[in-house]
């Protein structure tokens, strides 16, 4: 699998088998990724915080999760 892929604001890691966020994801993309997809991961649950506001409803963030 390709890894981290960006394509404008979106953000991809498709298929790593990381059961959670990457910290690097945030470090190297969270100033401009308004989506991030995180599916055929092995995420169990997500936990969003407010640190960025104009991010909005966190519900179409991840697209799909286990």
């Amino acid at each position: 699998m390709a890894g981290l892929v960006v394509s404008g604001t979106q953000v991809s890691y498709i298929g790593q088998d990381c059961r959670k966020i990457p910290e690097h994801l945030g470090r190297d993309c969270g100033h401009f990724a308004k989506r991030l997809d995180l599916s055929f991961n092995l995420l169990r649950y997500v936990t969003f915080t407010r640190h960025r506001p104009c991010l909005g409803d966190p519900g179409p963030l991840v697209t799909a999760c286990r």
